[in-house]
């Protein structure tokens, strides 16, 4: 298993290897120049204040499971809001993660200042086939939507951590044109189904 995107092995017979440096500079100008509003990531793990894992399982030295990690979501989490897609599973809403790969609100309100990140900018939406989640005034997760056909209780038992459900609404379905463009042009394989 490569160690990174950025390890050489996974870069053989490429016509291109990009410099680091060009795309992270490229993420600063458009942090920056707001050229892109938000960034969507994914993980292994997430905890209540957003922050991922996508680089190992276990402890970092000794891992029960080892990924490619960041491959630039680091970047997008430092300098961009962020829109996050998980499946929603217990092992993968977890209290704590286990190794935070890219930065969420860190410990809460002022986390991301205290360690020298924009407070500005971080994540704004979870959003799983169950429902959708907000960061509160605190920056902790909170069910703001569930989707029709889906209980309350089931979002409860597959997240790890507490999970503030007393304002949660059912959200709305979309019209039958957007669902079209959700189901044959973005998720045309059924991944989130």
């Amino acid at each position: 298993m490569p160690t990174s995107v950025s390890d050489l092995r996974i870069a053989y017979q490429a016509s291109v290897l990009w410099p680091q440096y060009r795309y992270f500079g490229f993420q600063v100008l458009a942090a920056r120049t707001g050229v892109i509003a938000a960034g969507f990531l994914g993980g292994a793990q997430i905890d209540p204040y957003g922050n991922l894992n996508s680089t190992s399982i276990g402890d970092y030295r000794r891992p029960t499971t080892r990924f490619t990690g960041s491959g630039g979501a680091n970047g997008i989490a430092t300098y961009l809001d962020t829109i996050i897609v998980m499946k929603h599973e217990k092992r993968r809403f977890t209290e704590r993660v286990d190794y935070i790969t890219s930065p969420g609100w860190i410990d809460g309100a002022g986390g991301r200042a205290a360690r020298g990140l924009s407070p500005d900018c971080g994540p704004r939406a979870v959003v799983t086939e169950y429902g959708i989640m907000r960061f509160g005034d605190d920056r902790r997760m909170y069910l703001s939507e569930y989707f029709p056909g889906v209980a309350i209780q089931t979002i409860v038992e597959n997240t790890g951590f507490h999970l503030d459900v007393s304002h949660a609404v059912q959200a709305t379905p979309p019209n039958p044109e957007v669902l079209a463009i959700l189901l044959n042009k973005v998720d045309s394989m059924r991944l989130m189904v």
